[in-house]
C-alpha cells in the first residue's frame, strides 16, 4: 500500500460513529474525502487482498473496474463512486474495512521496518568485517559464522576490483532467510 493510500482514522471513525444527521457542508466533505480515501486504499489492494474483505459485488466491481482505467479523469470519478458505495454500506461492515484495512498497513510497516533492519545488518557487515559479524553470531546463533566471513570476503573482493555486488546481494539474502526480526 502506498503513503497517498494512508487512512486518516479520525475522518474516518467521525464517519462511521455519526449517524446521518444534518452535517454542515465542510463535515460532508470531510465524510466524502474520507471513504473516498478509503475506496482509493482498497484499489491499491491485489486481487487476493481484496477477497479478504466482506465487499458486495457492486463495490468489489467498482473497485476491479478502477484498477483497468487510464484516464485520470475517469479515475477520479471511479473513485468517488467507490466512496459513494462504502458511505452506503451499513456502519459495522464500514468499522471493519477501516480495522482490515489498518491491519494491512501495519503488516507493510513491520516488513519495511524488517527489511531495513537486515541492510542496516549487511552494511554493518561489509563496513565492519569480523568483528560485527561475531556480535552478530552471538546475538542469532543460527547463523553460520564461516559462511558470513566467506562472503563479507568475496564482497570485498568485488568491490576492489569494481564488480557487481553480487556477494552483497548473497549475504543479505542469506541474512533474509536465517534472521527472523
Amino acid at each position: 500500500m502506498t503513503n497517498k493510500a494512508l487512512l486518516n482514522p479520525v475522518a474516518i471513525n467521525m464517519v462511521i460513529d455519526n449517524e446521518q444527521e444534518n452535517f454542515s457542508k465542510s463535515e460532508r466533505k470531510r465524510q466524502h474525502h474520507a471513504f473516498t480515501t478509503m475506496g482509493v486504499a482498497l484499489c491499491a489492494l491485489n486481487r487476493q487482498q481484496l477477497q479478504m474483505f466482506d465487499l458486495d459485488d457492486k463495490l468489489l466491481e467498482a473497485i476491479i473496474l478502477a484498477k483497468k482505467i487510464n484516464s485520470h479523469s475517469a479515475q477520479k470519478r471511479q473513485r468517488q463512486y467507490i466512496g459513494k458505495l462504502l458511505a452506503h454500506l451499513p456502519q459495522t461492515q464500514q468499522q471493519q474495512i477501516h480495522e482490515q484495512l489498518e491491519e494491512l498497513r501495519q503488516c507493510a510497516q513491520t516488513h519495511t521496518r524488517r527489511f531495513h533492519q537486515l541492510e542496516v545488518f549487511r552494511d554493518s557487515i561489509l563496513a565492519q568485517g569480523d568483528s560485527f559479524i561475531q556480535q552478530l553470531v552471538t546475538d542469532y546463533p543460527q547463523l553460520e559464522r564461516r559462511y558470513l566471513r566467506q562472503l563479507y570476503r568475496q564482497a570485498q573482493y568485488e568491490k576492489e576490483r569494481q564488480q557487481p555486488p553480487k556477494s552483497a546481494r548473497k549475504l543479505f539474502q542469506y541474512l533474509r532467510e536465517q534472521i527472523m526480526l
